[in-house]
């Protein structure tokens, strides 16, 4: 059977940074644990339909993992190992945030059979961090470090971002140093993007208009800083081993982040809890005998089925406390009344479409893409389908096309989104 990649979500926070739009919030020791009682029973509900499948890699994101009860942890990956079949080296990463894991509780994690732990810094220097409204400490994040390293994990990310308001580069520079000084096995260093709904889109609406129109800002970086701080953490982290794999991404030799490669590489994944997202087969709704119809399994080229569930906490927990699974018997049926399954965001792709997100997605890897991939996931050359594109863009010096691979060249990088783009219609 085809393997797959699981994601499970955990919306919980110690408190909401200034910036983040992501899908959390506060959640007391009862809210917590009904959470994890509903996610039990949705992963319980994917175990009778696709039971069985092989795990490449779990990634437990949030919201902030670490801030759950470490037991509460447990029963998620007893509900993970008694549904799903977890491949010898699968990728098992969790989301840590600077003083929310003691050394008990990572003790308990590696037991788990976690092996990779996400450490979310973003900045070395404390007036940063009380900006970006983080609960943490420069001195609260090293204690965290040092604690995941006694605990015997191998294989650390550490999360860093530039374009910060009032960010120089010689802040971001030493950042840097003293992230590094630490060797992690794994850096993401991320622009900060301002998005709408969020405190910080509010305090910086004018100067988010000044850089629309060109203009000088105040406090957030001007696009010509942006970008220097971009090429600087660029440049800094190539320069101490850490090879850039990825837009945003850098790792030691061995140590990229595979599950995050998944999604760029369009395996199938399967997520759990509120408001996560799946890319799946359509064949997988005939996969498990549990699914109880019995038809012949369907194959499909590519994964083309996406859908997210619903992002309202009370109400999933709600949802899964009065549902019965047995009610629905395919994946068919789950997308026409499931109701922890948000139908807004069902959506199953045209071939043209997951062409678009081959490129859209692949390119993103400074490896880029194999031209051979493309033709054996969907039976024609690229050239014959995005040929004019790429050869405008090989004129133009963004992308290089050599020994049938395609990628983005130094300067396609450095405006990504707008290369990337080009690939929709």
């Amino acid at each position: 059977m085809e393997p797959l990649e699981l994601y499970i979500h955990i919306p919980f926070c110690v408190k909401k940074c200034l910036y983040c739009d992501f899908n959390s919030h506060s959640g007391g020791p009862e809210e917590q644990a009904a959470y994890v009682d509903a996610l039990v029973r949705e992963m319980d509900w994917w175990g009778r339909l696709i039971g069985g499948r092989r795990l490449t890699s779990v990634f437990v994101g949030g919201g902030t993992p670490s801030w759950l009860d470490y037991p509460l942890m447990g029963q998620i990956f007893a509900a993970v190992r008694r549904n799903f079949s977890l491949t010898e080296d699968a990728e098992i990463s969790l989301e840590v945030n600077p003083g929310t894991a003691t050394g008990e509780a990572l003790t308990a994690y590696r037991r788990m059979g976690i092996n990779r732990i996400s450490i979310g810094l973003q900045s070395a220097n404390d007036e940063e961090l009380a900006l970006l409204g983080r609960i943490h400490t420069w001195n609260d994040f090293l204690r965290t470090f040092e604690n995941v390293r006694a605990a015997g994990f191998s294989n650390v990310n550490v999360d860093v971002m530039t374009g910060l308001p009032l960010q120089t580069e010689d802040r971001l520079k030493k950042t840097l140093q003293m992230v590094t000084m630490l060797r992690p096995e794994h850096i993401s260093a991320y622009s900060l993007i301002v998005e709408p709904g969020t405190p910080f889109y509010e305090k910086y609406a004018g100067d988010l208009a000044r850089r629309e129109r060109g203009e000088k800002t105040l406090e957030l970086p001007d696009d010509n800083l942006e970008y220097a701080l971009y090429d600087l953490a660029r440049t800094f982290l190539r320069g101490r081993g850490y090879g850039q794999y990825e837009i945003s991404n850098y790792a030691k030799e061995g140590c990229a982040c595979r599950h995050n490669l998944g999604y760029w590489e369009r395996k199938p994944y399967l997520g759990l809890g509120v408001g996560a997202a799946s890319l799946l087969y359509d064949s997988f709704m005939d996969i498990s005998p549990a699914a109880g119809k019995g038809a012949a399994q369907r194959i499909s080229a590519y994964p083309n089925l996406r859908f997210s569930n619903i992002r309202e906490t009370d109400r999933y927990i709600d949802l899964w406390r009065n549902y019965d699974p047995r009610q629905q018997a395919d994946l068919d049926e789950v997308l026409a009344d499931a109701p922890w399954i948000d139908s807004k965001t069902v959506q199953k792709l045209t071939c043209r479409e997951a062409m678009e997100e081959f490129l859209f997605l692949g390119l993103r890897k400074t490896a880029g893409i194999q031209e051979t991939d493309f033709f054996n996931v969907f039976g024609l050359p690229v050239g014959s389908v995005y040929g004019p594109v790429l050869e405008s863009q090989t004129k133009r010096g963004l992308v290089s096309r050599e020994g049938g691979r395609i990628a983005l060249t130094r300067k396609g990088t450095d405006i990504s989104n707008q290369v990337l783009a080009e690939y929709l219609r």
